[in-house]
């Protein structure tokens, strides 16, 4: 199985892809937690199906605000 990371393989990266396995091996959706615009691609070609990005941040209500009040 293709490492996501490349640098060296810490427990945990080794504990997830150990448990990708088992969930591949058994048709079962896997969770990714770290979900980035930079990892996505591989997170996906590595199997993972169950993706977990962190919600998205927005000022564009604060940036409509300061337009119409001048600032």
């Amino acid at each position: 199985m293709e490492r996501l990371m490349s640098r060296p393989v810490s427990a945990g990266v080794a504990a997830m892809n150990e448990i990708l396995s088992i969930c591949k091996a058994n048709n079962v959706a896997c969770g990714h937690p770290h979900v980035e615009a930079d990892n996505v691609e591989k997170v996906v070609a590595a199997g993972y199906r169950w993706l977990m990005p962190r919600p998205g941040r927005s000022n564009a209500v604060l940036d409509k605000a300061m337009k119409l009040s001048g600032r």
